[in-house]
């Protein structure tokens, strides 16, 4: 006799932890001090790599916790904190890309409607974080407008976005903005020291993701900086000896990481640039031989030109986050590159 097939389980979604992290001392203390008078919407902004998700999350458990300390913290043990923990608490949504590079679509956001008449199952607060709230499209976008015109009573919602700018105005204006800034370099050194990242490898991930210490921690952990050498000889290839294809070397790239690797093309065009204009080098020095070409070809580069090519990079990085193919992306980029020698 045939045996029963178990049916699936439904996968439950994994939501970011809350976390807590040194340089969030500052804004921890502005909201927690008005946690009964919080305002219906919060836009937490700054770049990438500083924990806003993690921040977020925290500020929700300890919104949604049944014993919140005198210092705010959720206590961790009581009904809601455990059902938070287990990323099953009726009382949080949390609404990101349903795939990676994709946008937020309008089903979801109209699915957060019907959520947010409801009321809440375990206390007065219901929470609602989005991120990264600048993926919604326009369509996404006005329907969560309707919301934040009309919010519905002991909702809070909590927009994550390491690109403000891409939000329409509107839904911007409606929300209380919470920057968040890189720490010093001391804090961000001393952070990443006690995540295992030797001191000089951690100065010189800090310099590359522009003092973002979760970003500087990916980068250390990835071999970014052994490989950087690489990615500064293929761009090398592409513009001395015009060999080499840019197609090739933009499915290398992807392979490798495309964040990483025009992350890494931004941080070094802009070292260009401060060369260039006589204030000294910002970035690791390479292996002698590259750092002879980088100082040879800074000489022959027309700067304009050069500003141009790094708002395209800016560009590119942005556009990383929509569907957009990654190879053409960075096959276009290239071709632009190659194509400075051409305009000198």
């Amino acid at each position: 006799m045939a045996s029963k097939r178990k049916k699936a389980e439904p996968q439950v979604k994994k939501l970011p932890e809350a976390r807590e992290y040194p340089w969030h001392r500052e804004p921890w203390a502005i909201l927690t001090t008005q946690l009964q008078r919080l305002p219906h919407a919060m836009l937490l902004q700054g770049q990438q790599g500083l924990g806003k998700t993690g921040f977020a999350m925290r500020l929700a458990q300890s919104l949604l916790c049944q014993s919140r300390g005198s210092d705010a913290a959720a206590c961790g043990q009581c009904k809601s904190c455990q059902l938070f923990v287990a990323g099953s608490h009726p009382d949080l949504s949390f609404i990101d890309p349903e795939e990676t590079g994709k946008a937020i679509t309008v089903d979801q956001t109209r699915a957060l409607a019907n959520y947010l008449y409801l009321k809440p199952h375990m206390g007065s607060h219901k929470i609602t974080i989005i991120a990264p709230a600048e993926n919604m499209n326009i369509h996404a976008a006005n329907s969560l407008l309707k919301m934040l015109e009309e919010p519905p009573l002991g909702n809070i919602m909590i927009l994550v976005s390491s690109l403000p700018g891409k939000l329409p105005v509107t839904i911007r204006s409606r929300c209380l903005p919470i920057k968040f800034a890189a720490p010093d370099n001391t804090t961000g050194r001393a952070w990443l020291v006690a995540e295992g990242v030797a001191v000089e490898q951690a100065e010189q991930a800090l310099i590359y993701s522009s003092g973002a210490p979760l970003t500087a921690l990916a980068l250390a952990k990835s071999d970014f900086l052994g490989r950087s050498l690489d990615w500064l000889r293929d761009i090398a290839t592409l513009y001395s000896t015009r060999k080499g294809s840019a197609s090739d070397v933009a499915a290398k790239w992807k392979k490798e990481g495309s964040a990483e690797t025009l992350l890494w093309l931004q941080e070094t065009v802009q070292d260009m640039i401060r060369r260039a204009n006589g204030l000294g080098p910002m970035l690791p020095a390479a292996d002698e031989k590259a750092e002879q070409w980088l100082q040879d070809t800074i000489k022959q580069l027309n700067l304009t030109k050069l500003f141009g090519f790094l708002d395209s990079i800016s560009e590119a990085r942005t556009l990383l986050s929509t569907p957009l193919d990654e190879q053409l992306l960075l096959e276009s980029l290239l071709i632009k590159w190659r194509n400075l020698a051409d305009n000198k």
